[in-house]
């Protein structure tokens, strides 16, 4: 006589499905009657076939499609809390495959999320593709970069014919005093364009005119959000009053927004009209930065030859710092026009997508260990398998029950993922490296959930 599996004892009859514990029972019973010994021997295929399957009642034709909607639902509950139950039984094959899935869920989302922010995500300006920094290369003098002088920006933004208009910027820090204690602050100085250029609004105040921007005017700064709040309490009233910068006295006439991000610069916060009198200006002395945003439909090719054509009025304008205006043209200066993104993320855009292949590869070798934990698991589980199906269990219940198993494991894996990918990424952006920019664009946002989840 052939046998096909193992009858268990009524009080374990809870750890299998319905119709496991149905059939079981019914065997059971068939043993009292038939005088069988006690349960946990082998039974033939002749005696379980003599026990009736549980009648399923027929639902009426017009509640069918709701009926057996709910049937799937309930069913497929109870399967997945019976696949829950089976991992808590096994907590160290639960706490490996769980934390192996983890750690590379953790570690692609990560990555993800720096490259979402860093290069993915819009800047935060006004059609931010119409955005270019502009500076210069010298190849006749090895120099492949060479910024802004005063004479190039007055000439760049009087004769140009691509630009809706031309802002300089420098950074430079400075020493605050008559607050507290005596701080190093980063300063920027800007001219009047600046801001308009990156569409900023004043949060309280306002923010720099012609006026303020014009040689011998009463010296005025603006403040960035995040000082306002911290030296002022983010009291309104902090608009008007004198700040000590440097030993001279300016006046406070507005605060930028939280939002507010200044481009190349990590922080910010103090920014002073440039005042540049054009009378002094010279070419020569490549030490500023200039942005500009292109006028609608235009290219950054276009862009470039036009200043091409405007470059040499500079050095007939305006008289040279540091060199003749023979040396100048040896210099054979080129006008570049680049995104301001690029400006922004500069080159370090190939490494993240490297260190993302490469974390990536890790994802796949963890995913491939848990599924071999998996399968030998499964082949453990042979004999569950023949029982269940010999007290008939079909073929899709018990697929269906083992990938709600999968499915569990798999969640557990990836919440306990996604905390660690947000301590990870707050430990980032604590460390703050220098080499990595838009730190504040860099979060577990919801598309890096989606990221995880997939």
């Amino acid at each position: 006589m052939r046998t096909l599996g193992w009858v268990k004892n009524q009080p374990e009859w809870g750890k299998y499905p319905s119709e496991v514990v149905h059939r079981e029972s019914k065997v059971m019973q068939l043993f009292t009657i038939r005088e069988c010994p006690t349960p946990g021997h082998w039974v033939s295929r002749d005696i379980v076939n003599t026990v009736p399957k549980r009648p399923q009642p027929r639902p009426e034709v017009s509640m069918r499609f709701l009926s057996n909607g709910t049937w799937f639902f309930r069913r497929t509950w109870r399967d997945l809390r019976f696949g829950v139950r089976r991992l808590r039984r096994e907590p160290g094959f639960t706490f490996v495959a769980a934390s192996t899935l983890a750690l590379g869920i953790a570690a692609t989302t990560v990555m993800f999320s720096v490259i979402h922010g860093v290069l993915l995500t819009p800047l935060p300006y006004t059609e931010p593709s119409q955005l270019v920094a502009l500076w210069h290369t010298g190849a006749g003098a090895g120099r492949e970069v060479m910024h802004m002088s005063t004479g190039t920006y007055f000439t760049y933004r009087e004769e140009n014919r691509v630009f809706t208009d031309v802002g300089l910027w420098d950074d430079a820090e400075v020493t605050v005093t008559g607050l507290a204690e005596p701080e190093r602050v980063q300063g920027v100085l800007v001219t009047q364009a600046i801001f308009p250029l990156l569409d900023a609004r004043p949060a309280v105040g306002r923010l720099f005119t012609a006026e303020d921007d014009r040689p011998g005017t009463a010296p005025t700064v603006v403040v960035s959000h995040g000082y306002w709040q911290r030296r002022f309490g983010g009291d309104p009233k902090a608009v008007g009053r004198a700040l000590t910068v440097n030993g001279g006295q300016l006046e406070i006439v507005g605060v930028l927004p939280r939002e507010f991000h200044f481009p190349s610069l990590e922080t910010a916060d103090l920014f002073f009209p440039f005042r540049l009198n054009r009378s002094d200006a010279t070419v020569g002395r490549f030490n500023y930065q200039a942005l500009a945003r292109l006028r609608p439909g235009l290219t950054v090719e276009q862009a470039e030859a036009d200043l091409r054509r405007v470059l040499p009025l500079s050095i007939e304008k305006f008289p040279a710092a540091t060199w003749t205006p023979d040396r100048l043209r040896e210099l054979a200066l080129a006008p570049v026009v680049h995104s301001l993104r690029r400006d922004v993320v500069g080159t370090i855009g190939t490494t993240l997508w490297l260190v993302f292949g490469a974390v990536g590869i890790v994802l796949l070798i963890a995913c491939a260990n848990v599924a071999n934990l998996m399968l030998v698991r499964g082949l453990s589980r042979q004999r569950e398998v023949v029982l269940r199906t010999a007290l008939g269990a079909g073929r899709a219940a018990v697929i269906r029950e083992i990938l709600l198993e999968s499915l569990a494991l798999g969640a557990f894996g990836g919440l306990l993922g996604v905390g660690l990918a947000f301590g990870g990424l707050e430990i980032l952006r604590a460390a703050a490296p220098a080499t990595l920019p838009r730190l504040d664009q860099i979060g577990l946002h919801a598309v890096s959930l989606l990221f995880a989840g997939g």
